[in-house]
């Protein structure tokens, strides 16, 4: 290794030696060596480099003396050069800890030593303190006492740190009780900053709930409140079974060797796992995957098997070191009672008795009954019964439901107020999988995209809890949720609805059978059971309607309510699919969404019900629409204005005030010729609307060309919408996010506003083009997202409907408008809608004569050229922006 001039040779040599070291690691590591085995490996190379410099920094700083200045330093580490668990590319931890005899000559020896170690090539915390400062410290700061409860000697007097670490237990010992509670506060912090879930979709794999932290915080309160920090010492002294012990021993080895792989792969400190490694990972780790199931989602799933054991027993062992708890040891006898026959309750808890624990704790009916008995008294399950019932259904397969376990365990479905946390108890106790077999395939399940931020259980538990909370909502959907009179098929839908996922057919055809077996195994009614298989098959529908499709066709509408059946049916959907968008993720059942939605539901129930009844008007459009005519005096032009707002998009018409509608609306219709009416205004979340609107011919091209001028000034369109309005009038919207400005300057809007209007007039012509960026970004290999092209000439009868699914790109919908303008073709209707990195542009087409496409080879030939000008696009691998 060529030396670099001004190090002294002992550091150019132990660079040397720390980089030989991490590459026979990595070959270690690449040949399947276990994660404990590399970070012990980077462990024993990291301390005897750092034995080697200190050795030569004690010489430079002590001189002849050099004995004497090491008798009165020791050398700790501590954190995960502490425990031993340092990654490839992990920071030190460490302290100089020194006699105040010494203290002049600490701080040269100090920094030369810190000096000498970045010199390396390590990165380093270090810390240099007498024993008093760092017992007071550690009190003070539960950060400082976590990472020095694992303290380890590495060099100089032994006798110190010996010292140290007697007191610090000591202290810790002395105020476990304000410590343990101080720790587990810092860490509730960090939780709730990294994924306060551990089903993250891209977790932190050290700081996410369920993460190595947890493991580190075991080992911390282990420390505070028994003085030992080794899980093996905790389980000899009862803090923790055998059998959490293990499974904590196998969830730490199983993200040590994770986090070893992104270190080597990055050549750096990596802890987020990203889609792109998840990927990565999967495929070098050799996951095969099964049918249904992609290689990456069956890694992801022995991960949150993994995260979810760690989050289980760290949670139960925190329980276990609270006040009430260790009270409760003591003097639960005494304030006990029995409530039923084999139960118990306690001021803090409920659970089987001593008695019965054994032969209830694998009996659904006995389990269901202690479910509702906490939930009626608003009491947390035993420990010690939530730990028995946990084993015994980890342990035994599932077993005939009794049909009074099936009518009891129907009946949590009506409680609004508890169905939530009834079934998060039993699936976490793994009772769940008893009762409906189906639910353990979905246990875990990932659902690898850039839509969904939970696994498949997590998403279904969410979105029971999100319908419930509709019970309280003071919008008509809260107003639809209450009036229906039995909730519990809704509740159970929603809990069963993805459970077809991680097959290799259609998860709601999947879904639909599962439904069925799930209502038999239930003894539902048989009507019953129709209503579930059909919301459980159909719950991708209304989204699909309203999110991708022209909710004011009446044709539409009319086929959608004939499907649906009835007013009951509809409400049940409508709320399914409201729990369903909201429970994806945060923030993604947003208005725009809710709003087409709600529209869709009274649309169809107009339509059932031949009026529109007391709460079929949304008064607050209708209100709208009333002053938007308001603001004109003229009797037929108001006719005409109010007319045409109803004709926007009704969104707008809400986000918009009456006065500048109006306006907008009474300039369009003045336009003369090519005139263009054009307006730009910022919006909600950083978004720009820019509308506008013309005097239109067929096949004018301009909405490509608008697209085209967009994305090449760096807006990228999260929605369009374009209406075609009276007397050749059409009406373009779009929602953009400019990549340049977090606040869009006044004069920007004006410029696009201004370039708008020369496209549309004809005054600006010319190819868009995209500009090139330093950053590249890799696209993500996954083949549930393949770019899709689909016609459907069935559910529009004046128009052939163009779904394409593609992934977001600067450019990308100006490619296929003009495709579509290139093939003689004129969009009537396009929605444009974005999930994550994922994009569907729907396009109504007819012809250049207004007609529908009916012609099986040219519907083939569109289909064909889209789909290959989409996918050569969307391959592109230079440096476009995406």
């Amino acid at each position: 290794m060529a030396s670099t001039p001004g190090l002294q040779e002992f550091v150019i040599r132990n660079r040397g030696r720390l980089q030989e070291g991490r590459e026979q690691l990595r070959e270690l590591h690449d040949q399947g060596g276990t994660g404990r085995t590399v970070v012990s490996g980077i462990s024993d190379l990291t301390e005897n480099i750092l034995l080697d410099l200190f050795q030569n920094c004690l010489e430079q700083v002590g001189g002849s003396d050099s004995e004497e200045l090491a008798n009165e330093v020791s050398i700790i580490l501590h954190g995960g050069s502490g425990r031993r668990d340092i990654a490839p590319y992990s920071d030190i931890d460490m302290m100089l800890l020194y006699r105040t005899k010494v203290e002049s000559r600490v701080p040269e020896l100090a920094a030369l030593f810190a000096s000498t170690i970045f010199d390396v090539g390590f990165q380093l915390g270090h810390s240099v303190r007498t024993t008093r400062q760092a017992w007071s410290m550690a009190l003070k700061d539960p950060q400082i006492f976590s990472s020095l409860s694992e303290s380890r000697y590495l060099a100089g007097n032994l006798e110190i740190y010996v010292h140290f670490l007697s007191r610090l237990r000591r202290i810790a010992t002395r105020n476990s009780t304000a410590i343990v509670k101080s720790i587990f506060n810092a860490r509730n912090k960090e939780r709730i900053q990294f994924g306060d879930t551990v089903y993250m979709l891209r977790p932190n794999i050290k700081k996410c709930r369920g993460g190595l932290r947890d493991v580190h915080l075991i080992r911390w309160l282990g420390f505070a409140r028994y003085g030992e920090t080794d899980i093996d010492q905790l389980c000899r002294l009862n803090a923790l079974t055998s059998l959490d012990a293990s499974r904590l021993t196998a969830a730490h080895e199983f993200l040590l060797r994770i986090r070893n792989e992104m270190h080597f792969a990055k050549g750096r400190q990596m802890d987020e796992l990203e889609k792109q490694e998840q990927v990565r990972i999967a495929e070098k780790f050799g996951y095969p995957g099964s049918e249904g199931v992609l290689p990456v989602e069956e890694f992801m799933r022995y991960y949150f098997d993994h995260t979810t054991d760690i989050r289980h027993i760290c949670d139960q062992f925190v329980a276990s070191l609270t006040p009430r708890r260790s009270i409760m040891r003591t003097i639960a006898p005494l304030v006990s009672k029995t409530v039923d026959p084999g139960f118990t309750l306690s001021a803090y808890d409920v659970g089987f008795s001593e008695s019965h624990l054994e032969s209830s704790r694998s009996d659904l009916q006995s389990i269901l009954k202690l479910v509702q008995l906490s939930n009626t008294h608003d009491r947390p399950i035993e420990q010690g019964t939530w730990e028995a019932i946990r084993a015994s259904m980890i342990e035994s397969p599932p077993t005939r439901l009794p049909a009074e376990a099936a009518q009891q365990f129907f009946g949590l479905f009506s409680d609004t107020q508890c169905i939530g946390k009834s079934l998060r108890k039993l699936h976490e106790m793994r009772v769940l999988e008893h009762i409906l077999p189906e639910v353990k395939h979905a246990r875990n399940l990932t659902q690898f995209n850039e839509y969904h931020s939970y696994t498949v259980d997590e998403h279904s538990l969410r979105a029971v809890e999100i319908a419930t909370g509709f019970q309280k909502a003071k919008d008509r959907l809260g107003k639809i949720y209450r009036s229906l009179r039995e909730k519990n098929l809704l509740h159970l839908a929603l809990l069963i609805h993805d459970l077809g996922k991680g097959f290799p057919e259609d998860h709601c055809e999947v879904g639909r059978k599962l439904a069925v077996s799930i209502g038999k195994r239930l003894r539902l009614m048989v009507d019953d059971i129709e209503d579930l298989k059909y919301l459980v098959h159909n719950h991708l529908v209304m989204s699909n309607i309203a999110l991708r499709r022209d909710i004011n066709d009446e044709s539409l509408i009319a086929e959608f309510t004939a499907n649906v059946g009835s007013v009951k049916t509809l409400k049940l959907l409508y709320l399914l699919t409201c729990a369903d968008i909201s429970a994806v993720g945060p923030g993604v059942f947003n208005q725009w969404k809710r709003e087409l939605l709600t529209d869709l539901y009274f649309n169809a129930k107009n339509v059932m019900t031949g009026h529109h009844g007391i709460d079929g008007v949304d008064m607050t459009l209708e209100s709208v629409y009333q002053e938007v005519g308001d603001q004109v005096k003229n009797p037929d032009v108001r006719r005409w204005v109010v007319q045409q707002a109803r004709n926007l998009p009704r969104n707008y018409c809400r986000i918009f005030p009456p006065e500048t509608i109006a306006k907008q609306l009474m300039s369009l219709r003045d336009t003369i010729g090519d005139e263009v009416q054009c307006w730009t205004s910022p919006a909600e979340n950083g978004l720009i609307d820019i509308c506008l609107g013309k005097r239109e011919k067929r096949r004018s091209g301009i909405f490509y060309k608008i697209t085209g001028l967009l994305a090449s000034t760096g807006l990228r369109i999260f929605t369009a919408d374009i209406k075609h309005l009276s007397n050749s009038l059409v009406w373009y919207w779009f929602r953009v996010h400019d990549v340049d400005f977090e606040s869009t300057p006044a004069m920007r809007l004006e410029e696009i506003a201004e370039q708008a209007r020369k496209i549309a007039t004809g005054q600006k012509t010319g190819e868009s083009s995209f500009r090139r960026v330093w950053r590249k970004e890799e696209p993500i290999a996954n083949p549930r997202q393949k770019v899709r092209v689909q016609m459907d000439n069935q559910t529009v009868q004046t128009a052939t409907v163009i779904d394409v699914f593609g992934f977001r790109k600067l450019g990308l919908l100006y490619t296929i408008s003009k495709a579509l303008f290139n093939l003689n073709l004129d969009v009537r209707f396009a929605r444009i809608s974005t999930y994550g990195q994922r994009v569907v542009d729907v396009f109504y087409v007819t012809d250049d004569r207004g007609n529908k496409i009916r012609d099986s080879k040219r519907l083939d030939e569109i289909k064909a050229t889209l789909l290959a000008t989409t996918q050569q696009y969307l391959q592109v691998t230079d440096d476009i922006q995406p």
